[in-house]
């Protein structure tokens, strides 16, 4: 008879209750996870195409195109989502989803973070957009973090997390505004008007930051704890199923 799996190391995949196999949760992760790739793949396409185009219009070169297109957080978190991606789809990911929820999390966390700062603060001030422009937009924006979401929801192991990860997830934010800001300083662009130094001063700057990055990390926390809590929910019943019967 095969032993009963240890409750407290069950995934997290289950749907009312019934669990889906592991080859085929596996199989069904893999397909989304390509969907993903390959849509995320398609707009970082379309925006350096886009991009490019833009640059040499005022005259740039093709390399000032790129260092462009490399300055902004959307970009850089897409490449880091669809790479991810791209691996679990092609079952390279080590260990499988199962083996690194925390850098799965922490992948998430960021695009989240470019599709609500995205709507939150930016939208409102792009100008009228090409059809082009407007699809990639989109993509970038909304498409790709909604996918990704619904990929953690439903293929990322959740009881693993703890209240530290939101402060490591915060590293990469924090790297790339001291990227952002070392090159804005040296060629004078800023890609975000919230931090740009050229028209608040460092002071300013680093006040708006700081306040976002505060809303962030209490946003992850808060998705952790929530995460944590409906696993432990989930876990109970299997608990009570393991637990010894007593003869009467």
């Amino acid at each position: 008879m095969d032993p009963m799996p240890n409750p407290n190391h069950q995934s997290d995949h289950a749907l009312s209750g019934h669990a889906l196999s592991g080859h085929a949760l596996s199989d069904l992760a893999g397909s989304f996870a390509f969907l993903i790739a390959a849509v995320g793949w398609v707009a970082l396409g379309l925006q350096l195409f886009l991009t490019i185009g833009l640059i040499e219009d005022r005259g740039g070169s093709l390399l000032d195109a790129v260092w462009r297109y490399v300055g902004y957080f959307t970009i850089l978190t897409n490449i880091a989502v669809v790479g991810t991606m791209t691996l679990v789809a092609a079952n390279r990911w080590p260990g499988g989803t199962d083996s690194s929820p925390s850098f799965l999390s922490g992948v998430t966390f960021a695009i989240v973070i470019v599709g609500v700062v995205y709507h939150v603060l930016l939208s409102g001030l792009a100008p009228d957009m090409a059809w082009a422009s407007w699809v990639t937009d989109r993509l970038l924006h909304y498409v790709t973090p909604a996918m990704t979401v619904l990929f953690w929801i439903a293929f990322v192991p959740k009881h693993g997390l703890t209240m530290r990860d939101p402060f490591l997830w915060m590293t990469y934010p924090i790297v790339y505004l001291v990227y952002a800001l070392i090159r804005g300083a040296a060629d004078g662009w800023y890609a975000y008007y919230f931090f740009d130094v050229s028209v608040l001063g460092y002071g300013r700057a680093l006040i708006n930051a700081s306040g976002v990055s505060a809303i962030l990390l209490g946003f992850g926390l808060a998705v952790v704890a929530l995460s944590r809590a409906v696993s432990r929910r989930r876990a109970a019943p299997a608990r009570q199923v393991d637990r010894p019967r007593t003869r009467g």
